[in-house]
């Protein structure tokens, strides 16, 4: 009976170790991908590495609610900012017009409604950014010692 539990044991712990240095690699690869979309640059530039983050093949479900958090956080802060671009060019348009003239109220609901969608994505993204921020904290300090 000594000798079969010993043999598992050598068996079993490269095997244990093995699933925890692929959970590991997870980790880490999840921490990168979700680091490498920067607020900072403007939003277009962003789509392609929120792509990544989306496309990164993940087992654990840990991780797949994670890379969800932060999908949602991103997507909506990038479709608020498109939606503001969309407000903007579209007042620089009827601001190139003459002075004093009326804006069509096509044009005014236009604006209005992306402006609308703007706020509402940026309030989706402001709630959920704290949760990928925090979770992002803790897969770095387990995983990148």
């Amino acid at each position: 009976m000594i000798k079969r539990s010993l043999i598992f044991v050598l068996f079993a712990t490269p095997l244990v170790l093995s699933c925890q240095d692929a959970q590991k690699k997870q980790g880490r690869a999840l921490v990168e991908r979700i680091q490498a979309i920067d607020i900072k640059i403007p939003y277009d530039k962003r789509k392609v590495p929120l792509s990544a983050l989306r496309e990164l093949a993940i087992n654990d479900e840990n991780f797949q609610r994670i890379r969800v958090i932060c999908v949602k956080a991103h997507s909506a802060l990038i479709e608020s900012e498109q939606q503001q671009a969309i407000a903007r060019q579209a007042l620089d348009r009827v601001g190139s017009g003459e002075t004093g003239q009326q804006v069509p109220s096509e044009k005014a609901l236009a604006i209005a409604s992306a402006l609308e969608q703007s706020n509402a994505q940026l309030k989706r993204a402001m709630a959920a950014f704290p949760d990928c921020e925090r979770e992002v904290r803790a897969l770095t300090l387990r995983y990148e010692r």
